[in-house]
């Protein structure tokens, strides 16, 4: 017999590809014409928000770079004749990694909302048109 974290890892995506995008969009585009309740209309909004939520990519901590050994400086200030001194420090050297990896997630993470969005306003263009 399955477990929980089994049937959620099977339910979820099920949840996420087919009843999220109904429900959201009774949300916004039905219950948004209704005439609601003040609280009811603080719960729509919520969910609408909450939702949006959803949409939005992964969050991902930079990774830590790999660390230089003073050994591996040595080793290199003999075979190039660089003294280790003119050699940025391992310090140095990761936290451009960390500001390097953590600018690419951040272009990733802009790519998607801006093809999310554009799907959006692509799929409010059509029912537009059709009206």
């Amino acid at each position: 017999m399955p477990n929980k974290t089994q049937v959620e890892d099977v339910v979820s995506p099920v949840l996420r590809a087919e009843l999220l995008p109904g429900i959201e969009d009774f949300l916004v585009r039905a219950l948004a014409h209704e005439k609601l309740s003040v609280a009811a209309e603080r719960q729509r909004q919520y969910f609408v928000e909450r939702l949006d939520i959803l949409k939005l990519p992964p969050s991902l901590p930079p990774r830590a770079g790999k660390r230089i050994s003073l050994e591996l400086l040595e080793e290199t200030e003999e075979k190039s004749g660089i003294p280790a001194e003119l050699v940025p420090d391992a310090k140095q050297i990761e936290s451009e990694i960390e500001k390097d990896f953590a600018a690419k997630q951040r272009e990733i993470s802009r790519n998607l909302l801006t093809s999310v969005s554009s799907d959006k306003e692509d799929e409010d263009e059509d029912t537009d048109s059709s009206k």
